[in-house]
């Protein structure tokens, strides 16, 4: 959704101390509720890899206002609530190949032999 330029804001319960660009890695599980709410074939889903990168442009308080925007752009399907946090992306970039890559929970550093590689992996 943040590469197909639908979603400009992540929902989360923390605040990111981070601001500027990280990786976007596709989880290996999606909610084929929302997959298919959002108009997505989820067999054509990337899933346990690096697929692109974005900017953390700021944080804020997730809002009705914001859920609303979201839900207007068909990137969100969930109710609004509050004490969460709305992470404001920016710049999104595909990567012209993903690359395989395990997750973790948060924001967390890549292994330098796969930062290298995604590094010089051309973005569309």
């Amino acid at each position: 959704m943040i590469l197909l330029g639908r979603k400009q804001y992540e929902i989360r319960s923390w605040q990111p101390n981070h601001r500027g660009r990280i990786w976007i890695h596709a989880g290996k599980t999606f909610d084929p509720q929302n997959v298919a709410l959002a108009g997505l074939a989820i067999q054509n889903l990337p899933r346990g890899t690096l697929v692109g990168v974005v900017e953390i442009a700021g944080c804020e308080p997730f809002t009705p206002e914001i859920a609303e925007q979201m839900r207007t752009a068909g990137a969100f399907f969930g109710q609004w609530m509050a004490d969460l946090y709305a992470w404001r992306l920016s710049n999104p970039k595909r990567l012209a190949i993903s690359i395989p890559c395990n997750g973790k929970l948060k924001l967390f550093s890549l292994p330098s032999d796969l930062e290298a590689l995604a590094e010089t992996t051309p973005l569309l």
